[in-house]
């Protein structure tokens, strides 16, 4: 008909498209300040994204970025899906310190065949709490003991809950053990011994004959002749230790011993003087007079008459109170004997 509405009617239906969803991994990123290696945040859920503020980040755009940032920083991610619809999201990255500690050895040195205990202590750092070790020898826990048998670098890498690691040593010094051992050079009477123990610091000679000395290689000259054992007593941070030798000290070829009753030395104990008389067995005589540990503290020439008592007066008065060794030699005899300065 003339004038009729010929027009349709459509209906159209407009659906909104969902806002995408999104989501970083890890969950609750961490940085470990000072770090080399930054961390990796990926996010997933759109298409496209866009990253801000810039600051620690190396990439402003893209679904994964390196973060280094200085101080804690929250990032705002913007998603775009394929039809332009945008999701925000915003991802916090905490900035974690390397944990703080010290390591001990107790004790720091020791005897071989000792054990000390080794420990890292963890003092800060964050975040705190539930800390893992590593020993480069294995160990997994913050502390063990150890028998080393020389001296040894401990490392130990601590790392905390937010991955941040740091890594520390610590050194033990092994002492040897005590080892007591000499040898010597005889030279007639007199001796020069050579101190071979290991791990001493004080020695202590015992020469057999009454007499010793604190001296490491002493040269000491007996002053009879017969056997003696002398030992070496060493002493050390990690004990002492005995050793002994027997030695047979021998006149010189052609000496032999003076009655001990033909000689007379008075008074002894001595003050000022001493006067020793023998029968001279030639025409010169020596007489020296020894200190404890065999050092020549006086010696004198007699000219004397074969055959005949000699008498000599002998000042002491220049040598400080103790015990000494008189040797007279005459001919081809010898006399000792032992005095007293008061």
């Amino acid at each position: 008909a003339v004038g009729a509405d010929t027009s349709a009617i459509q209906t159209i239906v407009v659906s909104a498209n969902p806002t995408p969803s999104l989501a970083a991994t890890p969950t609750n990123p961490a940085y470990c300040n000072g770090a080399t290696e930054p961390t990796a945040v990926t996010v997933s859920g759109a298409v496209s994204y866009t990253w801000s503020p810039s600051t620690g980040l190396n990439l402003t755009e893209g679904e994964v970025v390196l973060a280094s940032p200085t101080t804690t920083t929250p990032y705002t991610v913007v998603g775009t899906d394929a039809v332009g619809c945008q999701g925000t999201l915003t991802v916090t990255v905490t900035v974690a310190n390397a944990p703080t500690f010290t390591m001990s050895a107790t004790p720091a040195i020791i005897c071989e065949g000792d054990s000390t205990r080794i420990r890292a202590t963890v003092q800060g750092g964050g975040p705190g709490g539930g800390s893992t070790y590593l020993w480069a020898t294995g160990q997994t826990t913050s502390n063990f003991y150890d028998h080393p048998l020389t001296n040894t670098t401990y490392y130990c890498t601590v790392t905390n809950t937010a991955g941040c690691s740091k890594t520390d040593s610590i050194s033990a010094t092994v002492l040897p053990a005590m080892v007591s051992g000499f040898d010597f050079v005889s030279n007639g009477m007199s001796y020069t011994f050579n101190n071979t123990s290991v791990g001493d610091t004080a020695s202590l000679w015992v020469f057999g004959d009454g007499n010793g000395s604190f001296v490491r290689n002493p040269v000491y000259t007996f002053n009879d002749s017969g056997t003696v054992v002398v030992q070496l007593i060493s002493y050390g941070p990690c004990g002492s230790d005995t050793v002994s030798q027997v030695l047979t000290i021998l006149l010189p070829d052609g000496i032999s011993s003076i009655d001990d009753a033909a000689v007379s030395l008075m008074p002894n104990p001595a003050h000022q003087n001493i006067t020793l008389s023998f029968p001279a067995g030639s025409s010169q005589s020596r007489m020296s007079i020894f200190s404890t540990v065999g050092q020549v503290v006086f010696q004198k020439s007699l000219t004397t008459l074969a055959g005949r008592k000699f008498t000599e007066n002998i000042d002491l008065s220049t040598l400080p109170s103790g015990i000494y060794i008189v040797r007279l030699e005459t001919g081809n005899q010898s006399f000792t004997r032992r005095i007293v300065k008061e």
